[in-house]
Order: C-alpha cells, then structure tokens, then sequence
C-alpha cells in the first residue's frame, strides 16, 4: 500500500487505523497463545509491550466519542484477555466478562463459565476472615446483576442464582464447592479464551486490511476510495 500526502485534518482517522490494527495483531497473539501454551518469558513481554503501544495510541484520540463502537469492543476484549493472561482474580475477570458477554454472545455458552467464575470467586473470598461462603456468593452474583429494564440480565441472572441452589440435603458450602472443580483452572482459562475468539470472530477486520479489500465495513466502494484518497493511501 503506497502513502502519499495525507489531509491534515484525518490525523485522528489514520491513528484509528493503526489503534485498530494494533488490536487485533495483539489478541491474536494473546488469544493463539492462551489457546496452545503458556507464554515464553519472551512472548510475554513482547505481548506487554504490544499493549503499552495500544494504550499510548488511545489517548492520542482527542474524544472517546471519535472511537468506533467496534474498536470500544476489541479494547474490552483486550482488557478481558490481559486480565486472564495474568491470572487475574475471578472477581475482576468476572467484572469484564459478564458485561461483554451479554451484548456479543449468546447466554447459553456464557452463563456456565460465569457460574464457574462465580463458584471460584466466592471460595477466595471466603478465605479471608469474617466473610462466609454464602456472603461471597451473594457478592459474585450480584456483579452479574444489570438493569432491571434489561430482560436478558434478569433471565441471566434468575439462571445463575437457580444453578446455585443445591440439591435436597446438600449443604450450600458444599454445593458450591462441586460445582468450582467442574472446570480446572486450565480447562476455565481455554473456556474464557474460547469465548473471546468467538466475539473476535463478530467484529470488522482491521480498517487497514478493509482498505487494502477496497472496501470498509458500513461504505461503498467509491466512499471507501474517498476515504483513502484523503489519507494519503493509493
């Protein structure tokens, strides 16, 4: 692809352009990884490094609001993705899974890693001193919890909270604690993973590629080419 003089005015389009292929080299990365093996010490700070850029990227955006609602979504699945690299806790990654999940991705291939995520989380939280395994449930559900004007989350949530009710003469500790070794922690990691790849999958290839196809997601053609002109590319 040949560059010639750019308008001056698209600055913040080109930087979109290149934010957005940032992404999505970087989640491929991520998310191939996470999908066969653990990082090498290596890959592990390239893909660190990667993430830097991305970020550094973003704020040279003057207003939020100039960022397309497809790259606002793979910046979420990066979030996501760098918190499960990290091993982060199921409370944090639960935060940013629910919310993406249920606007991206059916409830029936969500719900069971969340009620994973859950299950997990209150064990951990029950470890520290004065709180019970039924208070850290309450909590792990209740981040599941949205709108009420949002009939999908109340089902969801209604799903969640039957899933934890235990079968007749079963203590709910226990309870709780079957349902936490249904996934092992490697088995939950390629689960999560697998679910970003599947909302990858939904989203716009990188505007860089559309441009070189001729063509962007939402324009004709001759836009496209109006576009391209403006930028500087041929």
């Amino acid at each position: 692809m040949e560059l010639s003089g750019p308008d001056p005015d698209i600055h913040v389009d080109v930087d979109l352009m290149i934010l957005d292929y940032l992404l999505c080299m970087t989640l491929e990365s991520i998310l191939s990884a996470g999908q066969v093996r653990s990082e090498e010490k290596g890959e592990h700070n390239s893909i660190d490094s990667s993430i830097a850029t991305i970020y550094a990227f973003k704020r040279l955006i003057p207003d939020p609001a100039l960022i397309p609602e497809d790259i606002h979504t793979k910046l979420k699945i990066l979030e996501l993705a760098d918190e499960i690299r990290r091993c982060a806790s199921p409370a944090e990654i639960l935060r940013d899974y629910v919310p993406l999940c249920r606007s991206r991705y059916p409830r029936r291939r969500w719900v069971g890693v969340a009620c994973q995520l859950i299950a997990q989380g209150a064990i951990t939280a029950a470890k520290e001193p004065g709180i019970t395994l039924r208070e850290g449930l309450n909590t792990h559900i209740a981040m599941t919890e949205t709108s009420p004007n949002e009939e999908r989350m109340r089902n969801a949530t209604t799903q969640i909270t039957s899933y934890f009710e235990p079968p007749p003469d079963t203590p709910l500790d226990a309870h709780i604690r079957r349902i936490s070794t249904n996934l092992t922690p490697a088995r939950l990691r390629q689960e999560l993973f697998n679910t970003l790849l599947d909302i990858m999958k939904t989203q716009d290839p990188p505007i860089l590629v559309q441009l070189e196809r001729g063509k962007l997601a939402g324009l004709s053609r001759a836009e496209t080419q109006q576009l391209k002109e403006r930028a500087g590319i041929r």
